[in-house]
């Protein structure tokens, strides 16, 4: 009888399936064989999966599409700006757009030699005609050198 119970339960271990890739190391095993990865760890840019990837950071999103309700701007990996790189979990951002998360965008030619890169927010009220900061991360090129477009 000993003999029977040891084999079915072996036989019952053996059948039973194993959560995906043993969740990659980032996640522990959970009910019916689910990931729940460790955070900063997912697949595909998403939670769960197999753990196996790392996520890069987020930040609202340049441009995305509205969700069921309308909203936009959700917050993105590397702002919908940039390329993660799940193996250092590092934003390579496009042209244009820096930070960790390529949240900022870049001063064109870094203002050519002839200004500074300043940010609205840091911009006291009045510098700029008829600008006023709404909190966004635009940044402002070229102020008071005179400098035009790809100077």
């Amino acid at each position: 009888m000993n003999k029977i119970t040891v084999l079915s339960l072996a036989f019952i271990s053996i059948a039973r399936a194993a959560c995906p890739n043993s969740c990659s190391g980032h996640g522990t095993c959970g009910v019916d064989e689910v990931c729940t990865c460790y955070p900063g760890w997912g697949m595909g840019g998403k939670e769960g999966g197999d753990c196996s990837e790392r996520f890069c950071p987020f930040e609202l999103a340049w441009v995305d599409g509205p969700n069921s309700v309308g909203d936009t701007h959700k917050y993105a990996e590397c702002a919908n700006k940039g390329i993660c790189d799940r193996e250092t979990a590092e934003c390579d951002c496009f042209p244009g757009y820096e930070g960790k998360a390529c949240g900022r965008q870049s001063c064109p030619l870094d203002c050519s030699g002839h200004g500074t890169c300043e940010f609205m927010k840091d911009l006291t009220f009045g510098i700029v005609y008829n600008e006023y900061y709404d909190g966004s991360v635009l940044s402002l090129t070229g102020l008071g050198t005179g400098a035009k477009d790809g100077d």
